[in-house]
């Protein structure tokens, strides 16, 4: 320990203002997320928090997990990153559809689902060696990776055991610093909170979340522009553009222009109600964005 002390001495000033620099960096890139469920929902939150550690790769899953890191039902997931190729990471290239768990668990996750939130460096917990020779371990050695930091933290109001879990490596080796854990733990909180607003407290499916050009259409009538102006900015039909405002309509609830547009800036959920208020003890309050953070044409 003392070996290690007097090595992290000289830099701990710098290392301290670089990863609160990181953290104000992933405080904004989650604030600005979709105020709705995007089918990328997932990759965009993994891409927020990549800050913390550049080329690293990061994948976030929206799932309802069990004891010891199984998942009992997978709802959304996404990476990103590259794998040994240089390829960009798949959305389900790390959690897979029928994956049949994170195989990583915090060492008060043996209840039937976790009940309060937390981190960790994967090596530092009892659950590693058993997680380096599951499928998911494998899956992680494959893109170079054998070590991460892990986060889990429950969707406030949701169903028992419904979380977001966050996953995060370094590729070649590298080794993750305790200050970067602490900057993942930090944003548990408010990650799940945007989840919340985006999702809502059941649980969607990939039907029911907006595809690309459905939020390229969204975003185009955030700016007050018409079916026709948006059909001509698009290079669509205008009977194909109000095929997808329809769909619009249908998955976020909403029975006017205007609803679609609150909906979408995060001020109603999906149900027509306000925004649902934060649970205590979980972290900060959701940042509303002035306008959706939404895919440009």
């Amino acid at each position: 320990m003392t070996e290690r002390a007097d090595h992290m001495t000289p830099t701990a000033p710098s290392v301290g203002t670089e990863h609160l620099r990181s953290a104000v960096e992933v405080a904004a890139a989650i604030a600005s997320l979709p105020a709705i469920a995007t089918q990328d929902w997932c990759a965009r939150a993994a891409a927020a928090l990549r800050s913390v550690r550049p080329q690293s790769i990061v994948a976030v899953t929206l799932s309802v997990l069990g004891p010891r890191g199984s998942i009992v039902q997978l709802e959304a997931t996404g990476a990103v990153g590259t794998d040994p190729l240089g390829r960009p990471l798949e959305g389900d290239a790390v959690h897979p559809e029928h994956a049949p768990g994170l195989e990583w668990w915090l060492e008060t996750d043996l209840t039937p689902a976790p009940t309060s939130s937390g981190g960790a460096i994967l090596h530092e917990l009892n659950c590693y060696p058993r997680w380096i020779d599951s499928p998911a371990g494998r899956r992680w050695a494959r893109l170079g990776i054998s070590d991460l930091i892990v986060g889990v933290c429950p969707i406030p109001g949701a169903a028992p055991g419904r979380c977001l879990s966050i996953e995060l490596g370094a590729p070649g080796g590298g080794t993750l610093a305790a200050a970067e854990l602490e900057v993942v733990k930090a944003s548990l909180g408010l990650l799940a909170r945007r989840a919340l607003l985006a999702f809502g407290l059941e649980r969607s499916t990939p039907l029911s979340r907006l595809t690309y050009r459905e939020q390229q259409v969204l975003d185009h009538l955030s700016l007050g522009k018409s079916v026709k102006e948006i059909a001509q900015d698009l290079a669509r039909s205008p009977h194909t553009v109000h095929d997808h405002v329809k769909s619009l309509h249908r998955k976020l609830n909403a029975s006017s222009r205007g609803e679609l547009i609150a909906r979408a800036l995060g001020h109603l959920a999906s149900t027509g109600r306000t925004t649902p208020p934060t649970a205590p003890n979980n972290g900060p309050p959701a940042i509303v964005v002035p306008r959706p953070a939404l895919l440009s044409a």
